[in-house]
């Protein structure tokens, strides 16, 4: 009687004394404190730890840190009444407050992204773009305007600057520098465009045009498809004396043998020449015909 006496007494104690950093819930059951985690839940003695990265269960926004006992708001977010906006700044349990999103704030584990002006959504830094829809992650991408000063475009080179194709950068009069348009400067990644007088326009090199085709797509070509006939014409002349300067005579010698054959040379390519200005009047024009992509939007009219 007396040893089920005792083992009632010992039950009762065990279910009267919550493990440390926790509270009874029932029967021999416990909840672990705030930022609290059971070492193993299903020992039976129970034992806590403080475990980083829990979410406050009744203050929103709000995390436990590596130091026992201390809080932080989650990224983007900011202690109320926090006159430095320091959201890293960490608080006791007992000193809890709630907390505000804080646009601009910048990410605690994501670089380069920062907390954007509706609550819960991030934006990239300048120069970056978000490198899928369902992450966070992001890269740093060529082409994407600064910001914080017109005409200025991220480079291929993390982190640098350069200027928008068509422009210029000069010295102020007082100081300083000022951007600015130049007209006839060749497109960067087409030698077939130049700056037009009209800024942020390009227009196809001179002896050139635009026509768009039947399937929207725009194309340079060269002003004239027509072949230079006084050019061909000098080009056959000139074949023609060549090849009759290069018929062997009877009292030939060596060296006047070896003279007519490079006539005839000369002869077969002015005529290889004259042939193909007729042809190909355009030659060897990289221009002509020069389709550029279907999202090419920066012409002039």
């Amino acid at each position: 009687m007396k040893r089920y006496l005792a083992l009632a007494i010992i039950s009762v104690a065990l279910c009267s004394c919550a493990p440390e950093h926790s509270k009874s819930t029932g029967f021999m059951t416990y909840e672990a404190d705030p930022g609290y985690t059971f070492v193993d839940p299903n020992a039976f003695f129970l034992k806590t730890k403080w475990t980083p990265g829990i979410a406050h269960p009744t203050i929103q926004h709000i995390v436990s840190t590596q130091d026992e006992g201390q809080w932080i708001p989650q990224s983007g977010y900011d202690w109320d009444d926090n006159k430095v906006n320091q959201p890293y700044t960490e608080l006791a349990s007992s000193d809890l407050k709630t907390v505000h999103w804080l646009p601009g704030e910048k990410h605690h584990d994501y670089p380069h992204i920062s907390a954007y002006s509706k609550e819960g959504l991030w934006t990239p830094d300048a120069g970056y773009a978000f490198v899928s829809k369902e992450g966070l992650e992001v890269q740093w991408e060529s082409g994407l305007p600064d910001p914080a000063r017109a005409h200025y475009i991220s480079s291929k080179i993390e982190g640098t600057w350069e200027l928008e194709p068509g422009y210029k950068e000069e010295p102020g009069l007082f100081g300083g520098t000022y951007v600015e348009w130049v007209s006839g400067m060749s497109y960067p990644t087409d030698v077939c465009l130049i700056s037009s007088t009209i800024e942020g326009k390009w227009i196809p090199i001179s002896g050139h045009h635009l026509t768009q085709q039947s399937d929207g797509t725009l194309e340079i070509v060269a002003d004239s498809s027509e072949p230079d006939w006084g050019t061909v014409a000098v080009k056959a002349l000139f074949a023609m004396v060549s090849y009759a300067a290069s018929e062997p005579q009877k009292d030939d010698g060596p060296l006047t043998s070896a003279g007519r054959h490079v006539a005839g040379e000369a002869g077969n390519m002015a005529t290889e020449s004259a042939i193909k200005d007729v042809i190909s009047p355009n030659g060897d024009d990289q221009c002509d015909k020069h389709v550029l992509p279907a999202n090419w939007n920066k012409f002039q009219d």
